[in-house]
This record gives structure tokens, sequence and C-alpha cells, in this order.
């Protein structure tokens, strides 16, 4: 059966949507999962759902046209992605946070999916969400939304750029919040415990407080969080489910 011209313009723009919403989408973006495999996933998405998503009524016909279809729906799927993605990157800012009042913040470990170096609660933290992400079916989750994404925005239509980016901005603050949630437990401690090596350096000037904190500090830390783990648990679950709600509100933002 010949493919017609409309059909390769329509496979193009969920092509473009799906893509750029793999390249930010959390577990996904990862390095380890090699660039062929991402981009033959997302060809076989796009094959099967563009039979079932509403088709546009106006298409493009010049070439500078097909260019802002395609970087529009490039758009909205790294926006969809990076609001996704803001469950992880709270978790992880919130194991540096955690680090950082241990004394592990020199202790570096390389991250295959951004190139860099992070710390090691702050990477354990990150593979936990990820675990965590894909148990309690957070890719369903993601897949649920795109094909929804094509309801409530289809393709070749415009969205509301004014309303959508300063909702994305508001949400990205609440990576703080997230992070404060996670770490406050080893905070809290390590400032207990920074306040009692404060007092016995006064009682005990020829003690080397400073080299015992930093004995102290990373056993402490590795107590409180094997106390914390089925808390964190519940607490990460919570943050998937608004996660999921704040990816619904997106998509009411760029339609409205």
């Amino acid at each position: 059966m010949p493919i017609s011209a409309e059909q390769l313009i329509v496979f193009g723009c969920v092509f473009m949507r799906i893509l750029f919403l793999f390249v930010f989408a959390p577990g996904i973006n990862s390095k380890e999962f090699i660039g062929f495999g991402k981009v033959s996933f997302t060809f076989w998405i796009t094959a099967l759902i563009m039979f079932v998503i509403p088709l546009p009524t106006n298409l493009p016909e010049t070439g500078l046209q097909l260019f802002f279809v395609f970087f529009q729906e490039a758009l909205i799927g790294m926006i969809l992605g990076f609001v996704m993605q803001l469950f992880i990157l709270g978790i992880e800012f919130g194991g540096s946070l955690a680090d950082t009042q241990a004394g592990l913040s020199v202790a570096n470990v390389l991250d295959p999916t951004f190139g860099q170096n992070v710390t090691l609660i702050s990477r354990l933290f990150k593979q936990l969400a990820i675990l965590l992400f894909f148990i309690l079916g957070g890719h369903h989750i993601l897949l649920s939304g795109l094909v929804k994404s094509f309801d409530i925005i289809p393709i070749t239509r415009g969205f509301n750029v004014v309303a959508t980016m300063p909702y994305v901005l508001e949400v990205s603050v609440q990576i703080f919040s997230v992070a404060l949630q996670i770490a406050s437990p080893v905070i809290l401690v390590i400032f207990f415990v920074d306040f009692g090596f404060g007092l016995l350096s006064k009682i005990a000037p020829q003690i080397n407080v400073f080299q015992l904190s930093f004995q102290m500090k990373p056993m402490i830390t590795m107590l409180i969080l094997l106390f914390i783990t089925a808390g964190m648990l519940d607490l990460l679950q919570f943050i998937l489910e608004n996660t999921t709600e704040m990816l619904l509100n997106t998509l009411i933002y760029m339609r409205s």
C-alpha cells in the first residue's frame, strides 16, 4: 500500500513529540539506554498510536510551516518529559543535601545519565526513585499521558505558551520542597550532632572535633537512612502521585 505525503507528515509530528518526550522522561533518558534503542522504541510507539489519535484537519503546506509544526511538537514533548523528570531531580537534589550535611560530598561517582559526577547518597536516591517509578507503573502513567496529550492538544494545533511556561516554572520550584522533605531527617540529626561536637570542643579542647566529626557523620547518616527507608518509599509514592497530577495540569494549561 503506497504511503501518502499526509501520512508521512502525521507520522513525523507524532514521532517528534514522542522522541523529545523520551529525551527528558525519567529512566528512558538514561545514557545506559542506547540511542538506537530509543529511536527504535519511538518508531514503533509512533506506528502504534498514529492510527488512534485525532487527525489534523489542516496540514502544513510549505517547508517553513512544516518546520514550525515539528518544532512545536518537539517543544510539547520536552515540556511533558521535563515535568515528569522533576520527580527524579527533586529526589536527587535531596540526596545532595544529605551528602553535604554528612560530609560525603567529596566522594563522587560518575552518573552516566548526564555524564557528570554526583555524590553517593544522591546517586542512591536517584536509582531508588527510578526503580520505584517503574514498580509503581510510572512508565504506564507516562505513556497514558502521552496518548492523552494527542486528544487534548492535537498535532499541528498550537498550545498556550503564555499559560504553560509560568506553570512549569512554578512546578519547578517544588524541586526544593521535595529535596527538603527527603533530606530533612538527615539535616536535623546532623545539626544536633554538630551542636554536640561544638559543646565537646568547649569542654575538651584537646580533642580534634573536626576529624572526629568526619568519621562519625557518615556512620550516623547510614543509620538514619536505614531507619527512614520505609517511610521514604511512602513519600516517593506520594511524590509520584503528585507528579501525575502535575502532568495533567500541564496539558490543561497547554490547551487553555
